[in-house]
């Protein structure tokens, strides 16, 4: 029996690749409700065990008190579940701390291989010496007895595992890259993705943005987009956990659900642009026309732009991610890929 930990939807595809390679019993462990609903439907609710959302925030005192009582209860709870399974192998994916992911993998460590294959940089994982978030983490890593880190990562702070945790599981790296090719045909045979798609266009899921101005531009992106390919065959996908962003031009396009994932969606995909999605370079590294926008929708904060391109081209292996300009430069652009 394997247990497998996803709590992003960056790492969708590592979990199906994982079931599929593994072949054997398995269980996916999750506390996000979007990426439930998608694994129940593709390999059965019974498969998908749902873990409680404890500690949205530690500014609401009376919730964080709350979810203080309701974690012991949660923990006694779920690692009888667990317990119960047998697992002989434990996978996870994530960075953040996600107090209850890790404290079952604590406890189930003793019994079980543990693996993880993190699918981002951790090189540019830095500390954060901030009083206000090192006291939230000391509060997390006292609540689930695991010592976490302050940090911060390409400027946004975050509580998150770190080498100590990983060394107290005897965490293994998990050597095993997915395979474009044989993933494509996966996921068109498996999941869905018949529908034809020129452009798949990420919305929302932004920080320091103007939405009304954001929604102006956007307006103008698909006024060129819809210039140089039918809008027919332009999949919208609204980013997940995040207010979904309305388009009056939303009518013309497909619009995927919202947990529909993106980096799913990109298989069936051409084309695929947005403002700061992982997708992006996760398109770029499939040999997808990937084009990001964060020079043509302005933001409030000094260093986004910085930041946002650094992330992607930090994580992008091929380093194949275009960002025009302006809108000029991406019609220019958009019409010579047409």
């Amino acid at each position: 029996m394997n247990l497998i930990f996803i709590c992003s939807y960056l790492n969708v595809p590592n979990v199906i690749d994982a079931v599929e390679r593994e072949k054997g019993d398995f269980r996916i462990l999750t506390d996000d409700q979007g990426l439930l609903n998608f694994f129940a439907d593709i390999y059965g609710r019974e498969n998908v065990i749902k873990l409680p959302a404890l500690f949205a925030s530690f500014g609401n005192i009376k919730g964080f008190c709350l979810d203080i009582v309701r974690s012991f209860k949660c923990k006694k709870q779920l690692l009888e579940v667990c317990r119960e399974l047998k697992p002989t192998k434990i996978l996870f994916f994530f960075l953040g701390w996600n107090g209850l992911s890790s404290w079952l993998i604590k406890k189930l460590s003793t019994n079980a291989e543990i693996f993880y294959q993190p699918e981002v940089n951790l090189d540019m994982l830095k500390a954060n010496s901030s009083a206000r978030l090192r006291i939230k983490t000391l509060l997390a890593s006292s609540i689930f007895g695991i010592k976490y880190k302050s940090a911060s990562y390409y400027g946004y702070p975050m509580i998150a595992i770190d080498q100590s945790f990983l060394d107290r599981v005897n965490a293994q790296r998990l050597e095993c890259s997915i395979e474009p090719n044989k993933f494509r045909k996966l996921v068109q045979a498996k999941f869905l993705y018949s529908r034809k798609i020129d452009v798949l266009l990420l919305t929302g899921g932004m920080y320091n943005v103007d939405e009304e101005e954001y929604r102006e531009k956007m307006q103008e992106v698909f006024e060129i987009l819809a210039s140089v390919c039918d809008p027919a065959n332009i999949c919208i996908k609204s980013h997940p956990n995040f207010p979904v962003v309305e388009f009056d031009f939303a009518e013309q396009c497909f619009v995927a659900a919202v947990e529909s994932p993106a980096n799913i969606l990109c298989y069936a995909s051409k084309c695929v642009i947005g403002y700061d999605s992982a997708t992006l370079y996760e398109a770029a590294d499939l040999g997808l026309t990937s084009i990001c926008l964060v020079n043509i929708i302005p933001t409030n904060a000094s260093g986004q732009k910085e930041r946002i391109s650094a992330y992607l081209l930090d994580n992008c292996t091929s380093q194949n991610i275009l960002f025009p300009q302006d809108l000029d430069e991406l019609n220019n652009l958009l019409t010579q890929l047409s």
